[in-house]
C-alpha cells in the first residue's frame, strides 16, 4: 500500500529510494494484482514508465493483467507524455525563489520559462 501510495502522490523520488532499499519492490503486487508497472501508467509518465523498464527490467508492454483483466498500458488511455514537472524538488526551488524581491523573481522566470509551469502535490 504504501508504495501505491507514492505513486498516487507523484512522488518520484520518494518511489526511487524506496525501491532501491529493495529491489524485489518492482515485482510487488497489490491484491488487485496491480504493482508498479501499472502504477506508473497511471500516472501516463513516459519517464517513470522508461526508469521501471531500465532499471528493473519491467516491461511496459507485457501481457500480465490485473484481477480485471486490465494491462499495464490499458490504464493511460491519452498515452504516455514526459512530464511538465517533476518531483517537489523542482517545486521548492520555485518557492525559494518567490520569497526574494519582484526582480529577482521576474529574472528567475525570464530565465527559466518553464518554471512557469512546475506545481507541487504537497
Amino acid at each position: 500500500r504504501h508504495l501505491w501510495m507514492l505513486f498516487d502522490k507523484k512522488r518520484f523520488q520518494e518511489i526511487k529510494d524506496f525501491m532501491a532499499e529493495d529491489p524485489d519492490r518492482a515485482t510487488l503486487r497489490s491484491g488487485d494484482g496491480r504493482g508498479p508497472m501499472w502504477w506508473a501508467y497511471e500516472t501516463c509518465d513516459e519517464e517513470l514508465v522508461s526508469w521501471l523498464e531500465e532499471r528493473y527490467g519491467l516491461d511496459p508492454k507485457t501481457s500480465d493483467t490485473d484481477a480485471k483483466g486490465l494491462r499495464p498500458q490499458d490504464l493511460c488511455k491519452r498515452g504516455l507524455k514526459k512530464p511538465r514537472w517533476r518531483d517537489s524538488s523542482q517545486a521548492a526551488e520555485v518557492y525559494n525563489v518567490l520569497q526574494g524581491d519582484a526582480n529577482q523573481i521576474r529574472q528567475y522566470f525570464i530565465a527559466n520559462p518553464s518554471a512557469l509551469q512546475v506545481r507541487s502535490e504537497d
